[in-house]
């Protein structure tokens, strides 16, 4: 999982850049993969890329891994956070919108189906413990496997 988590991570930083190019940040932000997340929040905006979930066929060596992108403001209220939020959606829409397959490294990387959501937010979140302002975005990853486990009987 590690090869699609540092391309979602590259398309993050590039969705932080744009937002703080635009004035939305006053700084560019950190983003943290799945096995970097801090134990405090304490930089506009901190994005924490990470699994929710997922399922395996075996049959056909397929997962799909629900992602979630949380964007959390630290510094922020929730109507600064709705202000925001709208860019934001479209940022990190259109972004991942220009490479669903992630540079290659997996089947797709796409919006849940609905009745499934996309985003949730800007809302309250809680991360160690504590609460936030933030967005959640999710994916849905799908990927092929070969060759990487045995199944026995």
């Amino acid at each position: 999982m590690e090869d699609f988590f540092d391309v979602m991570k590259s398309h993050m930083n590039t969705v932080l850049e744009q937002a703080k190019a635009d004035g939305i940040f006053g700084a560019k932000g950190e983003v943290y993969s799945f096995n970097e997340w801090p134990d405090s929040l304490l930089v506009t905006p901190s994005v924490l890329i990470g699994t929710i979930g997922g399922d395996v066929d075996y049959q056909i060596a397929i997962e799909h891994h629900n992602i979630g992108v949380w964007v959390y403001f630290p510094k922020w209220n929730l109507s600064t956070a709705m202000g925001a939020g709208p860019k934001l959606f479209r940022y990190v829409r259109d972004r991942f919108a220009q490479d669903i397959q992630l540079n290659g490294t997996v089947n797709h990387c796409m919006p849940p189906e609905p009745p499934a959501q996309f985003y949730e937010g800007p809302g309250n979140f809680t991360y160690a413990g504590k609460n936030y302002v933030g967005m959640l975005f999710h994916y849905d990853v799908k990927r092929a496997q070969s060759g990487e486990y045995t199944i026995g009987a």
